[in-house]
């Protein structure tokens, strides 16, 4: 009952009609008549929108006393149960961490349609939570991250290339700069930048890399007086941060300090109401220790305005990967080691796009 509920309450009326459409095919096979497929999928649409519609009322009666950390409703409703392949096993902060699907209880607001972690729910301050996260972070060395450099690089240089016209000749500050895949792209169009990271090995690493770029070591709340930003920015970037910070809304508020009025920041993040983590329910590989909350397209919109910014744009954030990288993930979240030597070696990148990452960009509302 869980899991049927945990689908219910994120669907949206386009992810219902997605999932109406293999029901309707089937029945207009079955029947051998197009008018049944229109039949159908309009009624199984329209069903499971008026299900997920009664699931969301169902839930919002229920007295939890768990706060959102988005919102502030006050009454959100459990998700998913803790999975753990080993009860002791505590999951990687790397990025490119194969500890899929193995996390704490996850919470849900019927209000704002963000997921977030129990640690929050049940932390009085997010500081305690935010200290241990830093320390992890700090100590991170990610081998298989710079392995697969060279994919990286060739997703934001894709990225670079579309959004041309907001970096070019502009002052960028990334927060979590991590081993400078972006960084590549964007000192080469923007009129300065200037990176953030926790990781000591990822700045020492691209500091070597790029001895030219300032780069900083430390996290978002150490900016606050560091004399080596004293000037305000044209854009911000942060790629896979927002959800690893124990406070959203307090993070993007500060950065807001050192952003140009009408200045832009660019954000890359998972998403909870996509079809596909519905799909995989409490199996999505986005579930993880690290990933502290999880957004949703409408909650989005939330986070934004209540930071003091204006929302300009969103959609699907492609990644580009090695099949060999690609085939390791597979193999972790099903349980088969060394799938990828399964297939012969090869140099092949392909795109990721299945709707669960997005890019978020927003202008600062002071003027």
């Amino acid at each position: 009952m869980l899991l049927i509920k945990s689908f219910l309450v994120r669907l949206k009326p386009k992810s219902a009609l997605y999932f109406a459409i293999p029901f309707s095919i089937a029945l207009a096979w079955i029947d051998r008549s197009p008018w049944t497929f229109l039949q159908s999928i309009s009624i199984f649409s329209i069903a499971l929108y008026l299900a997920s519609a009664l699931a969301l009322l169902w839930e919002r009666r229920k007295k939890t006393g768990i706060q959102c950390r988005i919102c502030g409703y006050g009454d959100c409703t459990l998700l998913y149960k803790a999975r753990r392949r080993n009860s002791k096993q505590i999951g990687s902060f790397a990025c490119s961490s194969f500890d899929h699907a193995q996390y704490p209880d996850i919470y849900f607001c019927p209000e704002c349609k963000n997921g977030f972690l129990s640690s929050l729910a049940h932390s009085l301050s997010t500081s305690g939570v935010a200290e241990e996260a830093k320390t992890a972070y700090e100590e991170v060395v990610d081998h298989t991250y710079i392995e697969n450099l060279p994919y990286r690089y060739d997703t934001y240089r894709r990225f670079t290339e579309r959004y041309h016209d907001i970096l070019e000749g502009k002052s960028v500050l990334e927060i979590g700069s991590y081993y400078g895949a972006f960084a590549e792209s964007a000192r080469k169009i923007a009129g300065s930048y200037t990176g953030v990271e926790l990781s000591r090995h990822a700045c020492a690493f691209l500091k070597a890399r790029h001895p030219d770029l300032n780069i900083i070591q430390g996290s978002v709340e150490s900016l606050e007086g560091n004399p080596e930003l004293d000037k305000k920015f044209d854009v911000i970037a942060m790629f896979d941060v927002i959800e690893h910070v124990a406070d959203p809304i307090k993070t993007l508020s500060s950065l807001r300090g050192f952003l140009k009025p009408g200045g832009k920041i660019l954000f890359s993040t998972i998403n909870i109401e996509s079809s596909f983590s519905m799909l995989l329910g409490p199996w999505w590989p986005w579930f993880m220790d690290m990933h502290l909350y999880y957004f949703s397209d409408r909650g989005y919109h939330t986070m934004l305005h209540r930071s003091g910014y204006f929302m300009k744009n969103h959609h699907h954030f492609p990644y580009r990967v090695s099949l060999e990288y690609f085939l390791t993930k597979v193999g972790s979240m099903i349980g088969i080691k060394n799938l990828s030597r399964i297939f012969p070696q090869t140099d092949m990148t392909m795109p990721i796009k299945l709707g669960d990452t997005v890019l978020i960009i927003g202008e600062n509302a002071s003027h």
